[in-house]
This record gives structure tokens, C-alpha cells and sequence, in this order.
């Protein structure tokens, strides 16, 4: 049986996911939770079968992995396997405890609880014991999207992810004020899937428009002019993405 902990975006979504490929699974839930799912769920580690348990997944905070492995390490069954799903924390901090028993399952997706994610069509990385791969092969329908990562690779990916998601999150966020009265997030819905859409084609540095990428210096500075003066805080932003543009992905840089 799969025991995932934690019942968030992750742990909701890669417990369904096991439930549906024929998987005997559960899912160890906070007391104050409440969810109706086609499975087991427990509230308290004492509640769970962990004889019956061959692999328990550590979907949950940073900070609790290491408490909750020192934990289950006095718990669990001689060759159970232990595996987390976090993308900065190093394999060594598992291994500490539990020696080769060790894993991660690094998906590279943005999870959200309720809301379903299409499994194969992102990466998953792996480190560990050897039957994680399989795990991740199983949980992505293919081996294609599987990877092995080391921990420092998976850091790097991690970052990566948070510009990517994170942060584009946080500017639409700042698109948001910058339109209203007028108009909101939304109104930049249809650039953002224009940019999806050409990124799938050309690659970020080709890709890329706007006054930094001309080089229209007399844009910039009305733009940074207008920030200092109505949203201060905002100007530093402004102006340090765009120096990564003029540096990195501007007409001169492409030469």
C-alpha cells in the first residue's frame, strides 16, 4: 500500500492519481481536513496500517520533512521506502535517517488542491532508491518525462520554477494594479497565451519584445519615471528586469 502524507496541492494529486491507475493507496490528512475521497484517509499516524505500507511519500512542508522522517523512522516497516517531493531539500536529509531506504519524487507542475493536472505531459525527477524511477514512471504514464536529477540539479530546477511560476504569478499580480480602474489581470490573459503559445516554438531569447528588447531607452525611462513617482516600490523591479533583458535578451546581446 502507498501512504502519501500531506493533503495538499501535491499530496491530493498524487494520491488520486495512484488511486486511478489500481493502486491500494492513502492519504494521512491534518485533523482539521475534511475531504471526501475514494480512498482511505487518516487523521492520525496511529490510525495508519503501517505494516501494510511499502512506500510513504512526504508531500509537506520544507521544515517537517526531517521531524516527520525521524518520526516514521521509529514506525515504519524494515524496507519500507521513504521519499520526498520537495525541490530543495537534499536526498542527504532522508538518507540521515533511513540510509538507502531514501527518495525523491520531484514533480516540476504547479498543484493546486481541486484542481486536476494532466500527468505525462510534465517532467518528474528522481533521485534514490532505484524503485522510485518506477514509481515516477507509473505516476507519469511514460517514461519520457522521468528523469534523474541529483540534489543540486533539482535545486537549480527548482529555482528555475519559481521564476517561472512564481514570479509570473507576482507580476500579473502587478499587472493587476497597473490596469485598474480599467481593466484587470485578465486583460493580459491573451498576451500571456500568446507567449505560451510561441514558446512551444522559439525560445525565450527569440521570443522576446518589448522596449527593452529594442532598445527604446526613451520608453524605459517614462516607465521607470511613472513608477518612481506613483508606485515606488515597483520601480526597482522594473528596472533590474530590464537590465537582465538589455544584458541578456536585447537586439545588442542577440548579435
Amino acid at each position: 500500500m502507498i501512504l502519501i502524507i500531506g493533503a495538499g496541492g501535491v499530496g491530493q494529486s498524487i494520491a488520486i492519481r495512484f488511486h486511478e491507475l489500481g493502486e491500494a493507496v492513502g492519504l494521512l490528512i491534518r485533523p482539521y481536513q475534511d475531504f471526501a475521497f475514494p480512498f482511505p484517509t487518516w487523521r492520525n499516524l496511529e490510525e495508519v496500517p503501517l505494516s501494510r505500507i511499502s512506500i510513504i511519500f512526504l508531500a509537506v512542508r520544507d521544515g517537517q520533512i526531517l521531524p516527520l522522517a525521524h518520526i516514521l523512522s521509529r514506525q515504519m516497516q524494515q524496507g519500507t521506502l521513504l521519499v520526498h517531493t520537495a525541490g530543495s531539500v537534499p536526498i542527504a536529509v532522508l538518507e540521515s535517517v533511513v540510509g538507502r531506504q531514501a527518495g525523491v519524487l520531484y514533480p516540476l507542475q504547479s498543484f493546486t488542491p481541486g484542481r486536476s493536472v494532466q500527468w505525462g505531459a510534465f517532467p518528474i525527477f528522481w533521485e534514490g532508491h532505484p524503485q522510485v524511477e518506477a514509481y515516477a514512471k507509473r505516476l507519469a504514464g511514460t517514461d519520457h518525462q522521468v528523469h534523474h536529477a541529483t540534489s543540486e540539479q533539482r535545486l537549480r530546477l527548482h529555482i528555475g520554477a519559481v521564476f517561472t511560476a512564481n514570479f509570473t504569478n507576482a507580476l500579473l499580480h502587478i499587472a493587476d494594479t497597473l490596469a485598474r480602474p480599467i481593466g484587470s489581470w485578465q486583460t493580459y490573459l491573451p498576451l500571456l497565451q500568446e507567449v505560451g503559445q510561441k514558446l512551444h516554438m522559439l525560445s525565450p531569447q527569440r521570443a522576446q519584445t518589448g522596449p527593452a528588447k529594442r532598445g527604446d531607452y526613451e520608453t524605459l525611462r517614462m516607465h521607470t519615471d511613472y513608477l518612481r513617482q506613483h508606485y515606488p516600490e515597483l520601480a526597482p523591479l522594473y528596472e533590474g528586469l530590464t537590465h537582465y533583458i538589455l544584458q541578456h535578451l536585447s537586439q545588442s546581446s542577440c548579435q
